[in-house]
């Protein structure tokens, strides 16, 4: 009886003790993007090799610039249309409006930037 208690208190100690280990990493995290680690903003990575923004959601309205493979915005705004039959998906960006085909969205800023460094970008 005595080896079996001595034998669950030496495998709990090994548990309990396990995680005392000193880590001498250290984590820096870059503050100058307030909106990083915001757990409501989404962040979108361009992943056509060239896409067009537009002043709303939808193709009829006009151009406002164009993002390449591997940008990375922040979403501000989002809004589904209806293209024929099928309803699309518009992400309003910083720099307009982007089709969600043409994207991926990421929970936060530090996910989509491990992302694009996993990217093929030429």
């Amino acid at each position: 009886m005595n080896c079996i208690v001595a034998s669950v208190l030496f495998f709990l100690s090994l548990f309990f003790f396990s995680s005392c280990v000193r880590k001498d990493q250290i984590f820096e995290f870059d503050t100058s993007d307030p909106y990083a680690f915001d757990i409501e903003t989404k962040w979108a990575v361009v992943t056509d090799p060239y896409a067009v923004s537009r002043t709303d959601a939808g193709y009829e309205f006009s151009t406002t610039g164009n993002f390449r493979k591997g940008d990375v915005q922040r979403i501000v705004g989002e809004k589904s249309i209806k293209v024929g039959t099928k309803k699309e998906v518009w992400y309003c960006l910083e720099n307009g409006w982007i089709t969600s085909n043409a994207v991926k969205v990421y929970s936060n800023k530090l996910k989509a930037l491990k992302a694009v460094s996993e990217m093929n970008l030429k």
